[in-house]
């Protein structure tokens, strides 16, 4: 009997370890309990916490679908890299939102279409207009990982500065008049400063668009409550609710 349990013992912390190296899929609700949603702090009247209330367009957007539907809905919030690990990983989370690419295109299942998102260069110097304008700069700024930085080097741009910090950009923007960063059209000054106490910049034409997209990982188990859901927010999407909310965030 001793040596059955000492056995058993040990072949429970051979798996345990086992589990931490190569992970194990992220389930936290059960199936039947409604939506789950995952995405990261979208500051500027997007998605962000204040006095302890998630709040902001995607919230209200979401809200709505939810109201609609009758299905509940919850969020997590976290950092991004995290929020899409965690989405790949999981059978019940949704993603957003998540920019459309090649390179992501195995990796989710998407759900359904939420927007489309204008995509400019801004600076505090001259106004960019244009990819060949921008690829006379000294410096273009993209953030890492990002589909942004993917188009960009798509696109062939040899002077590209790759960053991960909110500090680094305003760090190059105000030392360098010939620098400009590659953002969200109607996002970038809210993302950099809303109050425009630090900067204030000079937003181009829009050069190109991304879809914007409610995604799940490849194991995601779609039901009942997902489809009603789904549905509320395909007729949200036809009355441009998303869009109306987030150009309000801009005034």
């Amino acid at each position: 009997m001793i040596l059955w349990v000492t056995y058993f013992g040990r072949a429970v912390i051979a798996i345990f370890f086992l589990l931490m190296i190569i992970g194990v899929p992220q389930r936290v609700f059960a199936a039947e309990d409604g939506v789950h949603l995952i995405s990261a702090k979208l500051p500027g009247g997007l998605l962000e916490y204040v006095d302890e209330k998630l709040v902001g367009a995607y919230a209200t957007y979401f809200h709505e679908a939810s109201v609609r539907s009758g299905v509940q809905i919850d969020f997590r919030i976290v950092p991004w890299a995290r929020a899409v690990r965690e989405t790949e990983r999981s059978d019940n989370l949704l993603l957003f939102p998540l920019t459309r690419t090649p390179k992501r295109e195995a990796r989710f299942i998407w759900i359904t279409p939420l927007t489309e998102n204008l995509m400019c260069f801004s600076s505090v110097g001259a106004p960019v207009n244009s990819l060949d304008e921008a690829r006379k700069l000294k410096r273009v700024i993209t953030w890492l990982g990002t589909s942004h930085q993917e188009f960009l080097e798509k696109n062939k741009f040899k002077n590209l500065i790759v960053v991960k910090t909110k500090l680094k950009i305003l760090e190059i923007l105000k030392s360098a008049p010939d620098a400009a960063l590659y953002w969200v059209c109607n996002e970038i000054q809210s993302f950099l400063d809303a109050d425009k106490s630090e900067i204030t910049v000079k937003i181009g034409a829009p050069v190109s668009g991304e879809d914007i997209w409610l995604a799940s990982g490849k194991s995601f188990v779609r039901n009942a409550q997902t489809d009603k859901f789904v549905k509320a927010l395909v007729a949200l999407k036809e009355k441009d609710l998303l869009t109306r909310l987030l150009n309000e965030t801009m005034r």
